[in-house]
């Protein structure tokens, strides 16, 4: 009874199962969802507020601060079974459109990991930053939508002299340039 409001502060995939399930048991409980994977619609239906942040407008700083940086490449890096992700799609086509208009290059690559376990990412994230590095330097901002990616690739492009790292996860407010 204590409890008035829930914050779901990255609302992942399944988020408005949760908010349904939350409301079954306690509809006083006020449900409010953060930065959302799942569509507009089916957040709605669940919550009682969803909120975004613009995108658009952290990814030109984001892009602006890379092409400060002097670099001339960003790569996002996607894991492969979210690569159908409407929201992930929607991050990767609003990213590339702001390096066009800044005249940044823009490259995807795909992390395949079998299992969550820390080395496992570590090692997933190291092949694909490797990869990255060896085609472009250290003229590469590395970028991920994936919070469960993030410290992997932060240490991944640190260990293999990638100079500067660019990671987010989903809340493009989450971010670090390095």
């Amino acid at each position: 009874p204590d409890v008035k409001a829930i914050v779901f502060t990255r609302g992942s995939t399944g988020v408005s199962a949760a908010m349904t399930l939350v409301k079954k048991e306690r509809s006083d409980i006020e449900c409010i969802c953060v930065n959302y994977l799942e569509t507009e619609a089916q957040v709605s239906a669940a919550a009682d507020l969803g909120i975004t942040v613009d995108d658009h407008e952290v990814y030109q700083e984001m892009v602006k601060t890379a092409k400060k940086a002097k670099l001339e490449t960003v790569a996002f890096l996607i894991p492969q079974k979210y690569k159908n992700n409407t929201n992930i799609v929607d991050a990767k086509e609003m990213l590339q459109h702001v390096c066009e208009d800044e005249g940044l290059g823009f490259e995807v690559y795909e992390i395949t990991y079998t299992s969550v376990a820390p080395n496992n990412l570590k090692s997933a994230a190291d092949k694909v930053v490797k990869e990255a590095v060896k085609k472009h330097s250290n003229n590469v901002a590395f970028f991920t939508p994936s919070c469960i990616l993030k410290d992997a690739v932060i240490n991944a492009a640190a260990e293999n002299d990638a100079g500067y790292i660019y990671t987010t996860c989903n809340c493009p407010r989450n971010h670090y340039l390095s």
